[in-house]
Order: C-alpha cells, then sequence, then structure tokens
C-alpha cells in the first residue's frame, strides 16, 4: 500500500514540473477598438478612420479585448475636442463635430476576464448635422480615445470616424451607356412590345456603408403640366395600365451607389400610333433622410412617325 502511495505523490510531483505551454501561441490580452484593423504600418491611417453618411444617423463602434482572456479591463472612451496633432500628421484638415450635435451611449466599459466585446453607439440627427455644415463648410469627424487601463494596445486607442455628405439623384442614360445630363428620357415605342426600360438609375453620392436604402418611387402624372409649360410639348399621360413602374420600392444595398428604376411600357396597348405621352418618375421617400439633387425624371414616349 505505501509502494503505491509513494509511486503516485511521484507521479504527482512530475507532472507539476511540466508547464503549461497550451497558451504560449496566443497574445497576450489586449483592449482597443475592433474597427481598427492594422495589418502593416501604411494602413494605420485609413483603418482608424472609418467613414459613415451622415443621413445614418448612427454609428456603432466595437470594443473588444482580446488574447488568453486571463485578465479584467476597465477603459473610457471620450470625444476628443482637439485633433491638431492628428491633422499634422496625416496632412488634413478635419473638423471635430460639435459634441452637443452628437449622443453616445456611454463612456466607461468594464470586462470580466471572460468577456470579449463591448458596443458603443453614437447617434445624431442629419438635419442638425447638414445644417451646421451648411453654416460651416468643412470636412467633419467624431474622435474617440480611449484611456484607463494598461491593456489598451498602441494604436487600438485611437478611432476617427468620418461624416460623410451625401446626396441622392435619378439619372438616364443612352444607349451607348452614357449617362444624360437633362431629366428627359426618350423612348421611341416603334417595333416594341412589352418593353423592359433598364436604362434609370437611382445614385448615391456616397454609400451607406452600414444601412440598406430604401427608395420608394412613384409616377407623379400632376408634374405633366410644369413639362409641358416648360417643353412647350406632349402634355398627355399614357392611358392607364400602359406604363408601369417594374418595382415602387427599390433597394441600394449597403455598401452600393445604385440601382436600377424598371419601367414596362405596353406597347400593344399604346397602338400603333398614339399622339405622344409624358411620363413623370419622382422620388417619393426615402428611408434614410436624404437631400435629391435630381427626384424626378420625364420619359417621354415619342409617336410612331
Amino acid at each position: 500500500m505505501k509502494k503505491i502511495l509513494y509511486i503516485a505523490v511521484a507521479m504527482s510531483l512530475a507532472v507539476s514540473c511540466f508547464k503549461d505551454d497550451r497558451l504560449n501561441d496566443v497574445v497576450q490580452d489586449f483592449v482597443g477598438f475592433s474597427e481598427v484593423n492594422i495589418t502593416n504600418p501604411e494602413e494605420f491611417a485609413a483603418s482608424r478612420l472609418p467613414s459613415i453618411t451622415i443621413c445614418s444617423g448612427h454609428y456603432y463602434v466595437g470594443i473588444s479585448k482580446s488574447g488568453r482572456s486571463l485578465s479584467e479591463a476597465s477603459v473610457t472612451v471620450e470625444m476628443l475636442s482637439d485633433i491638431s496633432a492628428l491633422n499634422t500628421e496625416l496632412g488634413t484638415a478635419y473638423k471635430v463635430l460639435p459634441s452637443n450635435l452628437t449622443t453616445i451611449s456611454g463612456i466607461s466599459f468594464s470586462f470580466t476576464k471572460e468577456e470579449c466585446v463591448k458596443t458603443l453607439s453614437i447617434t445624431w440627427k442629419p438635419e442638425d448635422v447638414e445644417a451646421h455644415l451648411a453654416a460651416n463648410p468643412g470636412d467633419y469627424v467624431i474622435p474617440l480615445r480611449m484611456s484607463g487601463s494598461d491593456l489598451i494596445k498602441k494604436d487600438r486607442d485611437l478611432l476617427v470616424i468620418r461624416l460623410l455628405p451625401s446626396a441622392i439623384r435619378l439619372a438616364t442614360f443612352n444607349v451607348k451607356g452614357e449617362e444624360l445630363d437633362t431629366d428627359q428620357k426618350e423612348y421611341d415605342s416603334k417595333d416594341k412590345t412589352g418593353y423592359d426600360i433598364p436604362d434609370i438609375r437611382i445614385f448615391l453620392a456616397q454609400p451607406n456603408r452600414r444601412d440598406d436604402l430604401t427608395v420608394e418611387l412613384a409616377v407623379d402624372n400632376d408634374r405633366i403640366d410644369a413639362f409641358q409649360t416648360s417643353t412647350g410639348y406632349y402634355d398627355n399621360a399614357p392611358p392607364e395600365g400602359t406604363v408601369r413602374l417594374k418595382d415602387s420600392k427599390v433597394t441600394i444595398a449597403a455598401g452600393e451607389v445604385t440601382a436600377p428604376v424598371n419601367l414596362i411600357v405596353d406597347n400593344d396597348k399604346l397602338g400603333a400610333t398614339h399622339p405622344g405621352y409624358v411620363v413623370p418618375v419622382v422620388i417619393k421617400s426615402t428611408s434614410l433622410p436624404l437631400p435629391a439633387t435630381r427626384d424626378i425624371i420625364y420619359l417621354v414616349i415619342k409617336p410612331v412617325l
């Protein structure tokens, strides 16, 4: 019995002499803004300068604790009022958006050993920010600095969110794919039936990085009088059911800047000859508050001569 006990003690001592190196390949715990993804020094400036369109009205920032999950951490996030050093470093002229135009969800974040992600939200009213930019033009940013813990990793403690103004417009193209500098698109109905017209598009001046944009469209015949007054021709709306939008709502996916607006023209119902019609296609509403630089396209359906 004693012999068995001695063997057990000896094995226990032997095991205790072996070092647990399972975490050798895992970096030490560190904390930083998870938006920043630096793979080399040359990418540093771009990685800490994410952008968002003003019309989005919000931005969610990730704060992460990575590594071995052996440490607790508490950090504080503040909005900086002076970024002159950053402007000097990058050769930029960014302006700090006044803090009274934004709301931040919190400034203090604590991590247990097991916790690895916290989220900070920043919100603003797009109309207020746009008004400020109109009165005080410039390239505006929301700069955030993290402090309060020895675990904060260098170059992961600063995040500067660029606010990009955007606008929406309708555009038309000719058969060569060239954009027309006009709000009119002519359509020759000769020898076509049930024709899908794909050369009207919606464009954004800047992509919405995180949000899809849904645009509601409509055919607004009340705009025909204004067209006839300005051009002097075509004052008729096409007969009911002959021209319609393929979809009344069009979505521009997050990160994209354009989507097609398709009209269906039923030439069989229009007849072999007709006096000529005009179809005003308008932007009725958008899911994000966006100014429109061109909110209407007139499709001119030419008669067969």
